[in-house]
């Protein structure tokens, strides 16, 4: 009973396993986060910003500008400034805009 309970795990975990492969197929987050941002200190989890300059403070490159890029940069999605969503206009919308017919 025991073994048939490992077999029938083994098999269970692979199937999950193959499911969520295939599921996220293509490519990593990391890679799609240095599609979106291009290396550089300003999103830099190593780098600190120097006040009243363009520069930054590296932990392994010393001071640097902003568009500055290294081997161990790391994303830090708390530095992205994210885009504002556009307003709605809510005044242009009229009831036959909501209606089926």
């Amino acid at each position: 009973m025991g073994s048939a309970h490992f077999v029938l795990s083994t098999l269970i975990r692979q199937d999950v396993g193959t499911m969520f492969s295939s599921l996220f197929k293509g490519k990593s987050t990391n890679a799609k986060q240095l599609d979106e941002n291009p290396p550089q200190c300003a999103l830099c989890k190593f780098a600190k910003p120097i006040t009243l300059t363009d520069e930054f403070l590296c932990q392994f490159s010393g001071v640097v500008k902003s568009q500055h890029n290294c081997k161990k940069y790391a994303y830090n999605l708390l530095l992205h400034e994210a885009k504002r969503k556009r307003q709605v206009d809510v005044d242009s919308f009229t009831p036959d805009d909501f209606s089926i017919d």
